[in-house]
């Protein structure tokens, strides 16, 4: 197996490549896209190439080159006959999207790779999974909790981190349309799927959606302390996770009402807070904010509210700043798309016209068959004639031979009229009249002397006189 085909090998192992971490599969997969690229055999591996390192661009936060990648990996999935390939780079192209607040287009390409044929049923499930989350994201609570059902009951044979990360998702879906037994019954059975797997983050992720379920419809205590284990694991680094954490014991501390509490969950929320301040992560740094003016206003220290507004608006002018700018990055993005669209619309136009001139070929390519067996059919006989009489003429006086001489001759005159007619059978030629009866007088004339040399009698019967009409028939 050479470098080329390992390389296809183990990206075409979803396995192997969900493995790895973003960094691990830049440095992995970076250097070879520009040999790929000048190969340009190999459309297939191009695009589930760019489409992984799309992922692992976008989990590292660089959405515009992010972005270029997911376009070429619909540039070349476009060019491949496998919809496992097609389904991938609309995914990656759909999460692109999604990471930048579009959640139209990302719920278009999510729903266009859920519903495509031939596709293996673990890239439908992330599919469908991707598509609840962003019905999530875009505020659409009830259809996603729905689709997050649908998910649940569709029994899908996938591994079990995946099966347990959209669990979680659902979990945190119902928590926020208040069906909290379901949220319950969700986790369990997350936690459930993830006994035995080291799977450290999403076991985190299960403590923080419980801590706001207790926060909200349990035990503010129970809450508290899952939201602390999360916030004094310094292995874990996910600021999503740890601004989730800090806002759940936020919450539970409003309910409990305690001040140890509230200064507890007010730190908590101004250390993430600083580290946000000096990130681009400006929308987790305006919920951090509200959060701890929340705080702050129970805790009576309106001065530390105020300021917590005011870090508020300017979280929420950079994250308008920011979407501007993205929006002119994805509005580039989506002329490119669609220029791409527009000429896989015409390839496959170009393919249907091709196609239907081959079948019109072959329909064609089958008539002049049909015509030249029945030709050769019909000529064969006339020259039968003609070889007998020839045979036979070297071995009979010049009287019979004379005979002979007019039915070769009546033979030719035949054959030529089949010729005629049968250049006459095309499509929209003429009908030609022919009585069978003087055929068959005159192949009986043509074979009498050879017959009666072998003893065999041919006698005709019928009428005299019997007109028919041949040709093509539209």
């Amino acid at each position: 197996m050479d470098a080329h085909d390992e390389l296809r090998h183990q990206l075409l192992d979803t396995v192997t490549i969900d493995a790895l971490g973003p960094e691990a599969i830049l440095v992995w997969l970076g250097p070879l896209v520009a040999a790929l690229e000048a190969e340009a055999q190999d459309p297939d591996l191009l695009a589930r190439t760019h489409g992984y390192l799309s992922s692992a661009l976008l989990r590292q936060g660089k959405e515009n080159r992010a972005f270029e990648h997911a376009v070429r990996a619909v540039r070349y999935a476009e060019a491949t006959s496998s919809p496992e390939t097609r389904a991938r780079a609309w995914l990656a192209i759909g999460n692109t999207f999604f990471a930048v607040g579009q959640m139209a287009e990302a719920l278009r390409w999510h729903t266009r790779a859920a519903n495509l044929d031939g596709v293996d049923a673990m890239t439908v499930f992330h599919a469908r999974t991707n598509r609840a989350a962003t019905l999530r994201a875009d505020g659409r609570l009830v259809d996603a909790a729905e689709a997050f059902d649908e998910l649940r009951a569709s029994g899908a044979p996938i591994a079990p981190p995946r099966h347990a990360a959209m669990l979680i998702n659902a979990a945190s879906c119902y928590h926020q349309v208040d069906r909290m037994n379901d949220a319950r019954t969700a986790l369990a059975e997350a936690r459930h799927q993830l006994s035995g797997l080291s799977r450290a983050d999403l076991g985190a992720w299960c403590d923080a959606i419980e801590a706001w379920i207790e926060a909200e419809d349990g035990s503010p205590a129970r809450a508290r302390a899952l939201a602390q284990g999360i916030l004094k694991d310094k292995d874990q680094n996910d600021t999503f996770l740890r601004s989730s954490a800090a806002r759940a014991l936020a919450q539970a501390s409003l309910r409990g009402g305690a001040a140890e509490s509230l200064a507890e969950a007010a730190d908590a929320l101004h250390t993430l807070h600083q580290k946000c301040s000096t990130s681009s992560a400006h929308q987790v740094g305006l919920d951090l904010a509200l959060s701890l003016a929340h705080i702050e206003e129970a805790r009576g220290d309106l001065a530390a509210a105020v300021q917590a507004h005011r870090a508020a608006r300017e979280h929420a002018d950079k994250v308008q700043r920011q979407s501007r700018r993205l929006d002119l990055a994805v509005d580039f993005q989506r002329v490119e798309l669609a220029r791409l669209q527009v000429e896989a619309e015409t390839a496959e136009a170009s393919r249907e016209e091709l196609a239907a001139v081959n079948r019109r070929l072959s329909a064609e390519a089958a008539e002049q068959q049909r015509l030249l067996r029945a030709l050769a059919h019909d000529v064969r006989n006339p020259l039968t004639a003609v070889l007998a009489a020839a045979e036979f003429a070297g071995m009979c006086g010049a009287e019979q031979r004379d005979k002979l001489w007019t039915s070769v001759y009546s033979a030719a005159q035949r054959a030529v009229a089949v010729l005629d007619s049968a250049l006459q059978e095309a499509p929209g030629g003429d009908r030609m009249r022919g009585d069978l009866g003087s055929a068959a007088r005159e192949v009986l004339n043509a074979f009498r002397a050879l017959a009666e040399r072998r003893g065999v009698r041919i006698v005709v019967e019928g009428p005299l006189c019997c007109p028919v009409y041949c040709g093509a028939t539209s």
